[in-house]
């Protein structure tokens, strides 16, 4: 269900379960780091936020472990993206 995404909700725990491991810390692989919600946001913002979840031509297909995040979770990212980002 996308009707009613929130990042606390839905955006957050799919980060911090999927992404952080790798994305975080003094050496957050790709240099990216994606600890908290402005830096979320700004990967958001450029693309490549879902480019790579979505394993879109031209990035880099996430997470590394090669199993891509299931169509629920991209869905309710895609959402939460399309709706501007709140931070609720």
């Amino acid at each position: 269900n996308t009707s009613q995404v929130t990042y606390s909700k839905d955006v957050w725990p799919v980060i911090n379960a999927q992404c952080t491991s790798c994305h975080s810390g003094a050496t957050p692989y790709g240099n990216i780091s994606l600890e908290n919600y402005n830096q979320v946001v700004a990967m958001a913002k450029n693309g490549k936020l879902l480019g790579s979840i979505r394993n879109d031509a031209g990035y880099s297909p996430m997470p590394l472990s090669g199993v891509k995040l299931s169509n629920c979770d991209i869905s309710k990212i895609e959402k939460w993206v399309k709706d501007g980002m709140p931070n609720n």
